[in-house]
């Protein structure tokens, strides 16, 4: 299985990251997005990837939800058991 990641971040010094997207091969999909403020993001990130962003300064999101993460485990190793 081939997944393809893309994260984006705040900025290129002292970056903090705002999202997060994968895509399987198979076809599975997953996005997150982390609240950030927009002082913690360069110029270049306000004016070229902030805006495009669906939830841009927003706490709303999978990301805040204490599940996103053993979702974005199942989709990246296929439904392992974490305990094994």
């Amino acid at each position: 299985m081939l997944i393809f990641l893309d994260t984006e971040f705040t900025a290129f010094f002292d970056p903090m990251l705002i999202s997060i997207g994968m895509a399987a091969d198979s076809g599975e999909e997953f996005y997150a997005e982390v609240p950030f403020t927009d002082a913690a993001c360069s110029a270049f990130v306000r004016e070229a990837v902030a805006l495009r962003l669906s939830g841009w300064g927003s706490s709303n999101g999978i990301a805040n939800s204490p599940y996103w993460l053993p979702v974005m485990f199942d989709i990246v190793t296929g439904g392992l058991s974490r305990n094994a």
